[in-house]
């Protein structure tokens, strides 16, 4: 396998100095770094996908990455720990070609692919994607260090629970031809995502201005 030549490339870079609350109460200052992170490039992987091995050309992976440098110290290394992620799963893209064409496996392409891709999200978002971090511990081994509970830090509790309702929307694309009307219906629905969780609305049938019930929260 090749994975290319080209750097992944950092843009839009944004420092803040915050000031977190733990769950146990406990307060730390801490930097955080906000960037844009871009690889578009050519590569060259072989996936065995069963029937066919298909050979990926070319790859594009876009997203905005957290690194979270908490806490701030007065000695070196001046941070604790690194904690690494995304807010939301990051764009993967990417081109193949298959060793073996022809009226079935071209058939199949568009299976393929949305499996290759769906793997590829999926391992992302399981090891990078909020709630889930990569966690460093850079300090150890002193009294500060020993003051600090790591262990909170690397699993960090939620402050607080979230909920929401989706009440509405209005002119949507009909996607179901009616022969009574001119106009187009559908079954819409609505798909909530945070970092790497997500749910999905009931459906609304045979509406483009649809309307939730007021006791469906998520």
């Amino acid at each position: 396998f090749d994975l290319g030549s080209k750097a992944i490339q950092f843009k839009l870079a944004r420092l803040q100095r915050k000031r977190h609350q733990e769950a146990d109460g406990s307060h730390h200052n801490s930097l955080q770094l906000d960037m844009r992170i871009e690889l578009d490039d050519d590569i060259r992987v072989s996936v065995n996908a069963g029937i066919v091995m298909v050979n990926i050309v070319h790859i594009l992976v876009r997203g905005e990455l957290t690194v979270l440098m908490r806490p701030l110290l007065h000695e070196q290394p001046v941070v604790g720990s690194v904690q690494v992620f995304f807010l939301d799963s990051p764009e993967v893209d990417f081109v193949f070609k298959v060793d073996k064409a022809g009226t079935v496996i071209n058939a199949m392409l568009p299976t393929i692919r949305n499996l290759i891709k769906k793997t590829v999200t999926d391992s992302v978002d399981s090891a990078i994607v909020i709630p889930d971090r990569k966690f460093i511990q850079l300090k150890k081994g002193s009294e500060t260090a020993a003051n600090v509970d790591w262990y909170t830090l690397a699993h960090a509790w939620p402050i607080g629970i979230l909920r929401l309702r989706v009440a509405s929307a209005r002119g949507l694309h009909g996607a179901d031809i009616s022969f009574r009307s001119r106009k187009g219906t559908s079954d819409p629905y609505c798909v909530l995502r945070v970092g790497r969780m997500s749910e999905r609305t009931s459906k609304v049938y045979r509406t483009i201005d649809p309307e939730w019930p007021s006791d469906e929260w998520h």
